[in-house]
């Protein structure tokens, strides 16, 4: 009786309604869409302690992306991600410097940044140029990013350059 049972379960699982299943894959779709950074906003995995009061290693911070019309809205002591050598940081705003360039005739002003890690003790030696900049910090979730910053640990086996203590 008991093995009957089991095979009209299944066989009952079997017959399930798949509609059931779209919600969730619909929201695995959404939740990889998000990991991507196909959104305004993106999660990035912290791998050093230079921002230390605000959030540590292993913390993940939701960056809002900028454009070329949102830098002009950023301000002294806004965080900021930006990259250098392909490797993304996350630092302070401490100064904004506003340079003109002459480009074939076109007098533009480009924005540099002077940026520095809170628990650093000095500021980072070189400006920060508003085509390096990736977003603005909105927020951090802890303990998140502990995965991405152990695999970033074993396949790169190097410190950061940037980020030093």
């Amino acid at each position: 009786y008991q093995k009957k049972n089991r095979r009209i379960s299944k066989r009952d699982l079997k017959k399930q309604n798949p509609i059931v299943y779209v919600p969730i894959f619909i929201i695995l779709i959404i939740f990889g869409a998000f990991m991507l950074g196909l959104f305004k906003y993106e999660p990035i995995a912290i791998v050093s302690n230079s921002m230390d009061p605000v959030f540590n290693r292993g913390d993940v911070v939701i960056l809002r992306k900028v454009n070329k019309t949102n830098l002009n809205k950023l301000k002294k002591y806004d965080i900021i991600i930006y990259r250098i050598d392909k490797q993304l940081v996350a630092h302070r705003i401490i100064n904004i410097k506003e340079r003109k360039e002459k480009v074939v005739l076109l007098n533009q002003e480009e924005l540099y940044f002077k940026t520095k890690g809170d628990a650093n003790i000095s500021s980072d030696l070189k400006w920060v140029k508003e085509n390096q900049i990736v977003g603005k910090y909105e927020f951090h979730i802890k303990y998140v990013g502990y995965p991405s910053v152990w695999l970033n640990d074993i396949f790169k086996k190097q410190n950061p350059k940037v980020e030093i203590k």
